[in-house]
């Protein structure tokens, strides 16, 4: 996550020149974000970092913080806080306040460990998951709860190749 900042500058006279530089700026996390918010916002609660849905550049503002539903992040739209669903590769477990985040909580597992392929995508509010690809002869090391498919957040979804013996085949 960025921010755009440009300062014209003539400092650089030295060399004889001046000029616009862009520079891009990372929105804060953890200790950083508590020591960036009480210097952008009156009220540090009220500190957020998100993307502008028209420009696609992130941007601080101090704004009341809302709670947000699962499935989604927050961004500014018109000066004003919206919720949108998360991107394809993310998701967003549980509620959480829009001034703690500025994109989905997690990164989707991309079941691509050996011998693995994708069982179901998920959705904005859950992971994907996984199984072994028994087409190409992989079975699971430790069996999951379900048979066919495993959580990789809870779950040993490490795959290993069965030797099944000439002219057999394994299935699932």
């Amino acid at each position: 996550a960025y921010t755009m900042i440009w300062i014209s500058a003539f400092a650089a006279t030295f060399i004889g020149m001046s000029g616009t530089f862009c520079f891009l700026l990372k929105c804060p996390e953890n200790r950083a974000k508590s020591l960036r918010s009480g210097s952008v916002c009156q009220r540090p609660s009220e500190y957020h970092c998100l993307m502008n849905s028209s420009s696609k550049h992130y941007i601080e503002t101090c704004k009341t913080m809302s709670w947000m539903d699962e499935g989604t992040f927050a961004v500014i739209n018109n000066l004003q806080i919206h919720y949108e669903p998360c991107i394809h590769q993310e998701f967003q477990p549980f509620v959480i306040l829009s001034s703690e985040v500025y994109k989905c909580a997690y990164t989707k597992d991309s079941c691509a460990e050996k011998g693995q392929v994708i069982f179901s995508n998920g959705t904005e509010r859950t992971n994907r998951r996984c199984r072994c690809d028994y087409r190409k002869g992989f079975s699971f090391v430790i069996q999951p709860k379900q048979h066919c498919y495993c959580d990789p957040i809870q779950e040993d979804c490490s795959c290993f190749l069965v030797d099944c013996g000439y002219n057999k085949q394994l299935y699932s």
